[in-house]
């Protein structure tokens, strides 16, 4: 079994007698093969959006059957998008949002336009216009912020200057 982490390998074998390697992703390891060489900005700082478009949603119950739902965890990601936002003001750098989605269906363009909507903030939100965006974006930026997610991982497997924020 090809699988991604030794996470899913201990799951995986708790179902299925055999053996499992663990690769990675594919999709991390095809591109860093097509990489695009364009130079990294230098005045821009990449966030890999965790946004979801279930912010009322029961994310999971806790050990004492108590609900937890998404707004509790995006708590989190808003207090590190004003630190964020003071921090690139002041040392004069752009924050290109790296989304989820590849359009505001879900809100996540908006929540953004509302969290910085009183800081006089350079920023945008990365285009996303095919499959491979995202590690297109992941190659241009010379420095990315991410909260524990997988494309923070594949960034700093890439030997990208990657910080973790995690909660």
């Amino acid at each position: 079994m090809f699988v991604f982490n030794m996470n899913i390998a201990e799951k995986f074998e708790n179902f299925i007698q055999g053996q499992t390697k663990i690769i990675g992703s594919l999709k991390n390891n095809h591109f860093s093969s097509i990489a695009n060489k364009s130079s990294s900005v230098n005045d821009c700082i990449l966030y890999i959006s965790s946004y979801r478009g279930n912010n009322g949603n029961i994310m999971f119950y806790d050990d004492h059957g108590n609900p937890k739902y998404w707004n509790d965890l995006f708590k989190y990601d808003v207090a590190l998008l004003y630190w964020l936002a003071d921090w690139s003001i002041k040392n004069k750098k752009k924050i290109i949002i790296c989304p989820r989605y590849a359009d505001d269906n879900n809100g996540e363009f908006s929540w953004y336009e509302k969290i910085f909507k009183n800081k006089k903030l350079v920023w945008e939100i990365f285009t996303k216009n095919n499959q491979d965006s995202s590690y297109q974006a992941l190659e241009k930026a010379k420095i990315i912020i991410s909260t524990p997610s997988t494309l923070g991982y594949e960034a700093f497997g890439r030997g990208k200057r990657t910080a973790f924020f995690i909660c």
